[in-house]
C-alpha cells in the first residue's frame, strides 16, 4: 500500500499524532503487521491506564493488568479487583492485576498468597494453603483457604 511506502520518519510523526489523540488506535495499529509491531514500542502501564478510560475499552470491558502490562477482559479479574479502590475510577486503579498473574508466585511482588480465595466472573478460586494447588469451581469449595480435597483429608483442622 502507498502508506507503507512513506519514509519511516513520516510514520513516526503520524504515530506521535495518534498517541496524542487516540492511544487505543496506536495499540490496534501495533497489531496490524510486523512493521508496525516493531516500529511501535510496547505500551507502557500508564498508556494502558489512559486507554482503560476510553470508550473503546469501556464498551469492551477491558482493564489493565499491572503485571502482564496488557488490556484484559473483565472476566480475567477477581470481581472485587474491579470495584472499590482498585476499580476503574478508584484511587489505586493502577494496582489492579488479573487473576492469572495474581495466582503466580513471584518473590518481591505483592500478589495473592496461599490461602487466598477470589471470585472471578462468579466462579470461586482458591490457592490452597495446605497443598498449594490452585483450584476453581466445585474443587475450590472447602474451608477458608483450603481446597475441597484438603478439607476432606482434614488438613484444615476444622473437624467437619
Amino acid at each position: 500500500p502507498p502508506f507503507l511506502r512513506l519514509p519511516v520518519e513520516f510514520h513516526k510523526d503520524i504515530l506521535d499524532l495518534i498517541i496524542t489523540h487516540s492511544p487505543e488506535s496506536l495499540l490496534t495499529l501495533r497489531l496490524t503487521n510486523r512493521y508496525f509491531y516493531t516500529l511501535i514500542q510496547p505500551p507502557a502501564h500508564t498508556l494502558l491506564l489512559a486507554v482503560e478510560q476510553t470508550p473503546f475499552a469501556r464498551t469492551r470491558a477491558l482493564y489493565t493488568c499491572r503485571y502482564c502490562v496488557g488490556l484484559r477482559p473483565h472476566f480475567s479479574f477477581a470481581d472485587a479487583m474491579l470495584r472499590g479502590r482498585t476499580g476503574l475510577n478508584g484511587k489505586e486503579s493502577q494496582k489492579q492485576f488479573c487473576a492469572d498473574w495474581g495466582l503466580k508466585s513471584v518473590p518481591g511482588q505483592t500478589r495473592y498468597s496461599p490461602g487466598t480465595e477470589v471470585v472471578v466472573n462468579g466462579v470461586r478460586k482458591v490457592w490452597c494453603k495446605a497443598c498449594f494447588g490452585k483450584r476453581e469451581g466445585e474443587q475450590a469449595v472447602g474451608c477458608t483457604g483450603v481446597c475441597k480435597g484438603c478439607h476432606k483429608k482434614g488438613c484444615c483442622g476444622c473437624r467437619g
